[in-house]
């Protein structure tokens, strides 16, 4: 791995953990529970889907789109994972 791709790999966790952090502090202030939790991700995941991309021809779109899609699911399902080992925080 060259030495950017690995910065982009580093920043990109960076990132993912921070998000599952602050999902997990949000939805335990917001008492969601694992039902509204799971609706609320449904939801997004249905917003996402089959959104057209700027800037992509229709074939790349496609594609590109079914990766956005496969890796905000994961996130969510780690964001599910880790409010469900947790739980509602106080």
């Amino acid at each position: 791995m060259k030495q950017h791709e690995l910065e982009v790999a580093i920043r990109i966790e960076a990132i993912e953990t921070v998000l599952r952090m602050v999902a997990q502090v949000t939805y335990g202030a917001a008492r969601m529970t694992e039902p509204g939790m799971h609706a609320l991700h449904e939801a997004m995941r249905k917003a996402l889907a089959n959104r057209p991309l700027p800037g992509f021809d229709a074939a790349e779109s496609d594609h590109v789109s079914a990766e956005l899609e496969g890796h905000v699911s994961r996130i969510l399902r780690e964001i599910e994972a880790f409010h469900v080992e947790l739980g509602p925080q106080e």
